[in-house]
């Protein structure tokens, strides 16, 4: 490691540290750390628990629990509407993926609406999270490759019928999952939509290119004042190293969740009571609870309710992360943040010999479009989306700055030349709207909006 590297690693690590003590001394401020949950929020735990998490049959009269059973002994969990419940077959598929610090249930507004009358609707848990297995490790290739195994069965399991589409609906981290499948492959599925969801290839080259702008404009200081010029193209990179400074916290590399368990619960409330419910005037304690248990996993009481109706339960490694505290076993789940998965190259050999290798792109292919007087980028073709994309993006996020992550992404989408698509890609912002937008009033309208013609299709 070279002496600047260095330097840069340990100034994180002070950082990081510096962040802990301020969340430590929150958490000494808070009622719960000293007290515990009262007996209402212990039992709005509980129930929100069997509500979400119990494989009984009954549990949940709309939706129902179901796993895949992937290559190298991998179970994801995932749930469904119950195709028993609608009138007519549904006509197309949609999966939904989560993001941090999230699980399936963060869509069930979505599920639980009409359009589940005429289209089957699919929440799968990442690995890690809610009643999915552990990985090792969360590089790009075991994450990446697990999720495109899950497509693969549920188009098998799901698309029953010629002419049935595959949709995917991606938030967060399922967005960052979703744009590097967007980008490395074709005809997984048919359309993404992504819910304020990062493309790190984009967010990259928008801030290479807003320093080369603002070094162009201090060249020309003899002219005129550079400063304006200067703050207007890097302004937006100081709000997102703002936005994005809690990200110091989760690179930690010791386990500090299991040393502070108070001070990780701490922070995961804070979250849920300031970020899923930040425009909401009040939280009503049965949602907070129904958040957190999303968050937590199947509880002790859920691993020993018995299994779906075809036999299947959770796997080993759900049990050991229903046993930490809080639950869900956190120092797992911030190792998505730092194992690779947002930049970390995919090596897609494994992909290509389990599925038709006509289905993936060519990696070799790397040539640059024709610049258009329109776009901010010349994005070589390897880097663009090989599916349309709708982009759904709450401005008033608190982690991200859609200056920064959406302004360049229609340089990605897909064009003409890259083949058939499902309809134009474009970008739709949402004002009084924050990052958890699928659990808002705003980005749950807007989504049914747009998942509306392209069910009805």
């Amino acid at each position: 490691m070279s002496v600047g590297a260095a330097i840069v690693e340990s100034v994180a690590v002070l950082y990081g540290c510096l962040l802990l003590t301020f969340a430590s001394v929150y958490a000494l401020t808070l009622k719960e750390t000293w007290v515990g949950p009262s007996e209402a929020e212990k039992k709005n735990t509980a129930a929100s628990s069997h509500k979400q998490w119990s494989l009984e049959y009954d549990a949940d009269p709309l939706l129902a629990h179901d796993f895949l059973s992937l290559p190298d002994d991998l179970q994801l969990h995932y749930i469904k509407t119950r195709p028993e419940l609608r009138k007519r077959p549904a006509r197309h598929l949609v999966i939904f993926i989560h993001g941090f610090p999230d699980s399936c249930h963060l869509f069930r507004k979505v599920l639980e609406s009409d359009l589940s009358a005429d289209a089957q609707f699919v929440s799968l848990d990442l690995p890690g999270c809610g009643g999915s297995d552990s990985l090792p490790k969360y590089s790009s290739d075991l994450v990446l490759n697990a999720v495109v195994d899950a497509i693969v069965l549920l188009k098998r399991q799901y698309l029953t019928r010629d002419g049935m589409k595959c949709i995917l609906v991606a938030h967060d981290w399922g967005g960052v999952v979703g744009y590097r499948i967007a980008a490395d492959t074709r005809g997984l599925f048919d359309r993404m939509i992504t819910m304020n969801g990062v493309y790190a290839t984009s967010v990259e080259a928008d801030i290479r290119l807003r320093f080369s702008q603002a070094s162009d404009a201090w060249s020309q200081w003899s002219k005129k004042s550079p400063f304006g010029a200067t703050s207007d193209k890097l302004g937006p990179v100081w709000s997102q190293l703002s936005k994005s400074h809690y990200t110091f916290l989760l690179q930690l590399t010791f386990q500090w969740p299991k040393a502070m368990p108070s001070v990780a619960a701490a922070l995961l409330r804070y979250v849920h009571r300031n970020g899923s419910h930040k425009f909401a005037s009040s939280i009503p304690e049965e949602s907070l609870a129904a958040c957190l248990t999303s968050s937590y996993g199947p509880s002790p009481a859920e691993l020993a309710s018995g299994s779906t109706k075809d036999g299947l339960t959770y796997g080993p490694t759900v049990h050991e992360r229903a046993k930490t505290t809080p639950p869900g076993d956190w120092n797992q789940r911030f190792r998505l943040y730092r194992e690779g998965l947002i930049l970390e190259p995919w090596t897609l050999a494994e992909v290509h010999a389990r599925h038709a290798v006509g289905t993936f792109k060519d990696e070799s292919s790397d040539e640059t479009s024709s610049t258009q007087p329109h776009r901010r980028l010349d994005v070589p073709a390897s880097q663009r989306f090989k599916y349309p994309v709708t982009v759904l993006f709450g401005i008033d996020d608190e982690a991200l700055d859609h200056r920064i992550v959406v302004d360049s992404l229609d340089d990605f989408f897909m064009r003409k030349e890259d083949g058939p698509n499902f309809g134009p890609s474009k970008i739709r912002k949402m004002a009084k709207c924050g990052h958890w937008s699928p659990m808002t009033e705003i980005g749950t309208a807007t989504l049914i909006e747009e998942l509306k013609p392209l069910i009805a299709a």
